[in-house]
């Protein structure tokens, strides 16, 4: 006796083939994402360190010299800048220091710095970046 059923759905085979295919593009991706992620976070000390360059160089520009601390430039004390992924912020002479908190997904340990150093450029204030213990990759261009 024959029977008319047609079986429908996937096979043993195509569903593994799916499965691997699904694996394959999870392992390109979650590493892509993982330094986005830790880009992103750098981003934060970044912003913190940009704005308290702005009071840096208006101290500068009126004083005509670099604040030897953060109460001389206008600032608040270096733990008060303290946040999710910045330990602390500080001001010496040209010197704009951040210590950051770890980022466990860079590999970026705690205390880790990012430097920015304040040089004259006719009027304005230029902005050099030095990172230590950060890989350049996971670093933004201004900083590598």
């Amino acid at each position: 006796m024959k029977s008319n059923h047609d079986q429908t759905g996937f096979t043993l085979i195509e569903l593994m083939i799916v499965i691997a295919i699904i694996g394959i593009l999870a392992a390109v991706a979650l590493p892509a994402y993982q330094d986005y992620v830790t880009r992103s976070k750098l981003v934060e000390p970044i912003n913190a360190a940009s704005a308290v360059g702005a009071d840096v160089a208006e101290y500068f520009s009126t004083q005509g010299t670099w604040p030897t601390n953060n109460t001389q430039a206008g600032l608040f004390q270096p733990l008060y800048y303290s946040s999710t992924y910045v330990e602390s912020l500080s001001v010496a002479g040209s010197k704009i220091t951040v210590a950051l908190r770890q980022i466990v997904s860079g590999g970026i340990a705690s205390g880790t710095t990012l430097v920015f150093v304040g040089k004259d450029a006719k009027g304005s204030i230029a902005w050099q970046c030095r990172a230590t213990g950060v890989s350049d990759h996971y670093l933004p261009s201004q900083c590598r």
